[in-house]
């Protein structure tokens, strides 16, 4: 429930939050490129940013689908164990009544 709930959080308040700052950066950019000239790797430091930022989204789908997966599994392991304990605690009720029954 804890990393639903910072998935969330992630997709709600934190993701807006880069997004307004990649757009200042953005600002600050065009400002430096009017007024310089970048180097190549400075150009492909930058550019990272925004390609990163692009590949935000196919991290978040791919972590909810691995959530939901890991779920779905621990789910199914519970319904197992109640399974187990409901046969166990049969299998006390018969004892039990083989008992009563002496």
């Amino acid at each position: 429930m804890e990393m639903k709930a910072f998935m969330r959080e992630v997709e709600t308040k934190k993701l807006v939050d880069l997004n307004a700052k990649v757009d200042k950066m953005k600002e600050r950019l065009k400002f430096l490129v009017e007024f310089t000239q970048l180097a190549p790797s400075e150009v492909r430091q930058n550019r990272e940013v925004f390609l990163w930022l692009q590949r935000v989204p196919r991290f978040l789908s791919e972590s909810e689908q691995i959530l939901g997966n890991t779920t779905r599994d621990q789910e199914n392991a519970l319904k197992i164990r109640r399974d187990r304990f409901n046969d166990e605690l049969q299998t006390y009720n018969k004892q039990l009544e083989e008992f009563s029954s002496f």
